[in-house]
């Protein structure tokens, strides 16, 4: 046999190996039902061990001060969103206000008040864009539109409370319900006027039945829309379903890894009912990278006593088939909020004061 040839056939013999080792040292397993693809995930990820990467971040800007200038001085912030030009929009939820910051995090403009008038803010929960580059601030059962130069120009109202809002391709708006009773996740689906359209088909509920007229939300799950696809992560147990923007379900991701059920108490004090609601394991949000994995965020809770809780809040990679990579903790107790189109991941600290993060993924 001649050497290059034999060197080719030592190279494919060697390939052969090293894919029949990955395959082996993932304990999980990948079938069908119907038209649903279903991922189990059992074991290690794949690359967790000796020989595994690492994952990494690295740290480019950083937004929020303790004393110092007014628009970096944040008070409970509420969510983050990023435009076409990486302009930096951090909703300062407990000032009632939005502030913009160009990428190199030099202020330009801020918008918003505490009130009830036009483009006031009472409950501010979240920041996006709409088809057309406005700046939308969810606020209760408002959503206002502003300029990127902070003008205000519009308010629509909406029948119901909610928690998140997406703004599909088609200018339709999905949005994420503060469901009321026995908590968990639902949508529907509204047009830019906030005029009703349909359900989602999907909906989730966990945890004990609470008072009709209230709402209970233990954070993380929910929906997220990413490209052409929504996620739904169920918050009190590992599974990651996703969706075309119909609602059709395709795949559903699970993972062997036993969550804690809520902490959620429900009382009758003379007729009157009542809900408690402690830190809880939750699964979720989940986010998207380079098109090559999928990243779900992990909060588990270490109860110590009545008032005290150790919390580790986690990321845990995907590969596209769903086969779990591996899990890294967040840097000093971070949570991740968003990541751009240029892949810069965006953290929300909130000890010893607010800070947004801007951090790069670093893969060895």
């Amino acid at each position: 046999m001649e050497r290059p040839l034999l060197k080719v056939l030592i190279m494919f013999v060697l390939v052969l190996f090293c894919v029949n080792c990955a395959k082996d040292k993932w304990e999980g397993e990948i079938y069908t039902q119907g038209d649903v693809k279903i991922v189990e995930n059992r074991g290690p990820g794949l690359w967790e061990g000796e020989d595994g990467k690492d994952i990494s971040f690295e740290e480019s800007l950083s937004l929020g001060q303790e004393q110092g200038a007014d628009y970096l001085m944040f008070y409970r912030l509420g969510d983050l969103a990023v435009d076409s030009e990486q302009n930096i929009y951090v909703l300062d939820a407990g000032n009632h206000r939005i502030v913009k910051f160009d990428k190199q995090g030099q202020f330009i403009c801020k918008a918003g008040q505490k009130g009830q008038g036009p483009g006031d803010f009472q409950y501010p929960r979240n920041v996006s864009f709409s088809s057309e580059e406005e700046v939308v601030v969810g606020d209760g059962r408002r959503v206002h539109f502003f300029s990127k130069q902070g003008e205000y120009l519009r308010t629509v109202r909406l029948d119901k409370m909610w928690q998140n809002f997406y703004f599909l391709p088609d200018s339709r708006i999905l949005v994420s319900l503060f469901v009321r009773g026995r908590p968990g996740v639902a949508a529907e689906y509204y047009t830019t006027d906030g005029e009703f359209i349909k359900k989602f088909p999907d909906e989730y509920r966990y945890g004990p039945e609470g008072p009709p007229t209230g709402g209970v939300s233990i954070g993380g799950g929910g929906i997220q829309l990413i490209g052409n696809k929504i996620y739904f992560s169920l918050p009190d147990q590992y599974e990651i379903r996703t969706y075309d923007l119909e609602g059709n379900l395709m795949s559903k991701i699970k993972r062997n890894l036993k969550l804690k059920p809520p902490d959620i108490k429900v009382t009758n004090i003379k007729g009157s009912m009542r809900v408690s609601v402690g830190p809880s394991d939750c699964s979720g949000p989940c986010f998207v990278v380079d098109k090559k994995y999928l990243i779900n965020s992990l909060r588990l809770v270490d109860k110590k006593d009545k008032k005290k809780y150790d919390i580790q809040i986690f990321l845990e990679f995907f590969n596209t088939e769903g086969q779990l990579l591996k899990r890294i903790e967040t840097p000093e107790g971070r949570e991740l909020n968003l990541i751009d189109s240029q892949e810069n991941f965006y953290f929300i600290q909130t000890d010893p004061f607010p800070k947004v993060i801007r951090t790069s993924l670093k893969i060895d």
